[in-house]
């Protein structure tokens, strides 16, 4: 039974990250409201291990209650694989494998929840809708905002 993905690229100490996890609880209603719907929702952290931020993954999911996984992409394989370049940045792949969207959580790109919500457009929201009902997903690219992803610096470049 394939299943929908979700990926968020994240950096606790990032304060965009912050804003979505802590400030609102943007991230943990998106992937409690799919859940039941097929959808799979996972937080990558491609921060190199000599960042100050590495290493708060876990302190972070228990302060901020976060029922899915976090990964460890240390080294950065997984976030140069996808092109992730911001924490967050976010990519939906469907039940077949396909990327449906890459970009940003929303249309709101400071780092305090929005005065009023109700201007602010989810993309991600927006696009795992249009996906469950079989439809094309109308904005399946934004740029993503946030803190760069804090990458292992490459050897040899």
């Amino acid at each position: 039974d394939e299943q929908i993905v979700v990926l968020e690229w994240w950096n606790p100490g990032c304060p965009f990250v912050v804003k979505h996890h802590e400030k609102s609880t943007t991230m943990k209603d998106l992937a409690a409201k799919f859940a039941d719907k097929g959808v799979v929702w996972m937080a990558i952290n491609s921060t190199n291990p000599g960042h100050k931020d590495f290493g708060a993954d876990k302190d972070a999911v228990k302060k901020w209650n976060v029922a899915y996984p976090v990964l460890t992409d240390a080294d950065g394989t997984v976030g140069h694989m996808y092109g992730a370049r911001t924490t967050p940045h976010m990519f939906i792949i469907d039940a077949t494998g396909v990327l449906r969207y890459a970009g940003a959580i929303d249309s709101d790109r400071g780092t305090q929840p929005a005065a009023d919500p109700s201007k602010v457009t989810n993309y991600v929201d927006q696009a795992l809708t249009q996906i469950l009902a079989g439809e094309t997903v109308t904005v399946p690219e934004t740029e993503s905002y946030g803190c760069s992803v804090k990458y292992a610096s490459k050897k040899g470049s």
